[in-house]
């Protein structure tokens, strides 16, 4: 993902009707507005475009690109090491949901209401995650 889309991303996360965002090569960016963009969210927009910073940007991008490398490559490495997990990630679904929702009932006692939904949201999408990795790695 380039900067610019993460520039297109935040002018469109504010709310402002845009068709797209383009690089003047200049270090200014144009952007195309969508007919009902009021006169404030082009404003807004133009705020937006003139804050952005796309050298921190590229590099908390490449600090993320890193980062999912060095997850990956610990998981892989933790999976082959330890070959029996891999059957959890084997389950049906439900069934691991089952179990997630188990492991934060019992683990997570203190955690309520919203918050318990989002351990078991949070919980489910990683499981998944690895089930995937799991899956196209080779692994299981």
């Amino acid at each position: 993902m380039g900067v610019i889309i993460v520039l297109d991303t935040q002018i469109r996360d504010a709310g402002v009707p845009i068709d797209g965002v383009s690089d003047r090569g200049d270090g200014t960016y144009r952007v195309d507005f969508r007919p009902e963009a009021t006169p404030a969210q082009r404003s807004q927009a133009a705020a937006i475009a003139a804050a952005f910073d796309p050298v921190a940007e590229q590099v908390a991008l490449d600090a993320l690109a890193a980062g999912k490398a060095a997850v990956r490559s610990g998981a892989i490495g933790w999976f082959t090491s330890n070959p029996g997990a891999l059957a959890l990630f084997d389950l049906p679904v439900a069934t691991l949901e089952t179990e997630i929702n188990t492991l934060v009932d019992v683990s997570l006692p203190l955690v309520s209401g919203p918050n318990r939904v989002k351990w078991k949201r949070l919980l489910m999408g990683l499981a998944v995650a690895v089930r995937v990795l799991v899956k196209r790695e080779g692994l299981g």
